[in-house]
């Protein structure tokens, strides 16, 4: 009988993939920049019940039969773009005594640490922090195989199927981004001779052992006021989290104050594109600059940014975000050629990624799901990285970065739970620090 403090739980072998998984634009992009730095997503569940090891060894054999992309790895030969093949090696269970660790932050941030590299390997993992009544699982994936929305539904079917319950049959593999869009996959226009080396960079471990993880929640209090604040004032929570985190971000940084803050703002494709529970990259992205000259009251912007990201939230914007991903793609390159690219374009400073309201199940057979926190991939060095989710009505916000600026959830918490109490904008509040 194994025991808790098993470092490994023994996996059952996987079936062979009937069908493989396309690779779309999106996930070419991210298996470069996975080359370059920990660009894969960290998802934690916290979760009170009682369950077994083997009850997690067991659910995570059944989720990797249900989803097609965990049991793929990624392949490059010289002039053909990066494709899925099959990969039978089982999700192996990590397992660690609650009694002994001190920080879940933590635990997620040696994941964070750990990136995938060139994809040949196993590109899921799966970490359990147990304890008889009481677990924490981290599930961490490489960007190609799923985005947030993904993650979420593979998650839920592991809490699922860990309380015993049935998770359905094997899925289909789902359709990239480009075949949503109407784009067909294209040859390189320009390819790289023979024999050459596609390796990852030299200080990949290096550069991904610099990344920081921290996390802030919202009680339930907060959260609602929040949520009921934006709505009134005529925007969202993203609007009223860009601005809190570009005001936040101000105080702290002379950069941002005296020239323009450059933000990404991921945009989920599903309900656009009546796909709700697809998995896979199913995303966009929206490139947004906010100058430094802008001196807006703080509600005023945050209608701003909603106004600026439904624009973005069209099909025209979604076809404009994946074209501009494929003429990046257009010629083959290794990856610090590709590194190179990146280099010579503009810096982004804010990356936000809200993943809403979780309405999907927190109570399971026996189980219960308190929290979730999602750690996103990091770009580059300078970026800072916030990704939000809101569960049982409390907002958990996530912070990442290599170079993070000291208190920014804290000052953008202050700022989102001042201004959803203030009856109005205090006289001259805005952007400028």
């Amino acid at each position: 009988m194994l025991k808790v403090a098993d470092p490994v739980l023994s996996a059952s072998p996987v079936a062979s993939t009937p069908q493989m998984p396309s690779m779309g634009s999106f996930q070419e992009f991210y298996w470069l920049l996975e080359q370059l730095c920990s660009f894969s997503f960290v998802l934690l569940a916290e979760v009170e019940g009682e369950t077994t090891v083997e009850d997690w060894q067991r659910a995570a054999d059944l989720v990797q039969a249900r989803y097609p992309l965990l049991s793929v790895s990624i392949r490059k030969e010289n002039g053909k773009r990066p494709y899925f093949v099959p990969n039978p090696e089982p999700i192996r269970v990590r397992v660690v005594p609650m009694s002994s660790i001190s920080s879940l932050t933590d635990e997620m941030e040696q994941e964070q640490r750990n990136p995938f590299g060139d994809g040949s390997g196993v590109l899921t993992r799966i970490k359990l922090i147990h304890s008889r009544e009481r677990s924490a699982v981290l599930l961490t994936t490489h960007h190609s195989l799923g985005d947030g929305r993904s993650n979420l539904l593979v998650m839920q079917d592991l809490l699922a199927a860990a309380a015993g319950e049935p998770i359905g049959p094997r899925l289909p593999p789902g359709p990239t981004g480009d075949q949503v869009l109407g784009f067909k996959e294209v040859p390189y226009k320009r390819k790289l001779p023979a024999g050459t080396k596609f390796s990852i960079v030299p200080d990949l471990f290096a550069r991904s052992g610099r990344v920081r993880i921290r996390r802030l929640q919202l009680d339930r209090e907060e959260t609602s006021t929040l949520v009921q604040r934006a709505k009134a004032e005529g925007t969202t929570v993203q609007g009223a989290l860009v601005a809190a985190f570009v005001m936040a971000g101000r105080h702290y940084s002379k950069a941002w104050r005296t020239s323009s803050v450059r933000c990404l703002n991921t945009m989920d494709l599903r309900s656009m594109m009546h796909l709700p529970m697809t998995s896979g990259v199913l995303l966009a992205g929206h490139h947004a600059v906010y100058e430094a000259s802008q001196s807006l009251p703080f509600w005023e912007f945050a209608r701003w940014i909603k106004n600026d990201l439904r624009k973005a939230r069209t099909p025209e914007g979604a076809l404009a975000s994946l074209g501009s991903i494929r003429n990046i793609l257009s010629e083959e390159r290794t990856p610090e050629q590709f590194q190179t690219i990146l280099n010579a374009g503009p810096s982004i400073n804010l990356i936000v990624n809200n993943n809403g309201i979780y309405n999907s199940r927190t109570d399971f057979e026996g189980l219960k799901l308190r929290s979730l926190s999602y750690a996103g991939p990091v770009i580059a060095e300078g970026p800072q990285n916030i990704s939000a989710i809101t569960v049982d009505g409390i907002l958990d916000l996530t912070h990442v970065s290599m170079n993070p600026f000291p208190d920014f959830l804290e000052e953008a918490r202050d700022l989102l739970v001042t201004f959803s109490h203030e009856a109005r904008e205090p006289a001259g509040a805005g952007l400028r620090g």
